[in-house]
């Protein structure tokens, strides 16, 4: 159990500095990680704010998983399982998706972004929310 918390705490952290590097003016990647209808059109246009916001979140989230490592736990060994619960039901919610744009049971396919969260989005939400909840749960 010990190393899928540190797994998942690297995902966390690479997915924050991936966001940091959008928020402070990136472009690589920008065409595929925002859904879009079928003439190509973003469905929102995320701001630098809600960016950095997202980056810390992220950073929040792969601290909470270090966190619940033996080594680590303090005094905050009692709302460990409560936040990791939230972050693991977080993740499978978008994995889930809003029936849709996002998610494993989307609508609107054929789209570079409905490739991209079919094949790595989706498949990486379902793992980190699965993983999470079973850390809350177990208390491992």
């Amino acid at each position: 159990m010990t190393s899928i918390m540190v797994i998942n705490s690297i995902v966390f952290f690479i997915l924050s500095l991936l966001h940091v590097y959008w928020a402070a003016g990136g472009r690589a990647g920008q065409l595929a990680v925002v859904p879009t209808v079928a003439d190509g059109a973003k469905l929102f246009t995320p701001g630098k704010f809600a960016t950095w916001l997202v980056a810390g979140g992220l950073a929040v989230f792969a601290m909470i998983m270090l966190a619940n490592l033996p080594t680590f736990r303090g005094p905050y060994g009692n709302i460990l399982p409560i936040a990791t619960g939230m972050i693991g039901a977080v993740f499978m919610v978008r994995a889930i998706g809003d029936f849709r744009y996002v998610g494993f049971f989307k609508r609107k396919k054929g789209t570079m972004f409905a490739r991209y969260d079919y094949r790595l989005y989706s498949p990486l939400s379902l793992y980190l929310g699965s993983t999470s909840l079973l850390i809350a749960w177990t208390g491992l």
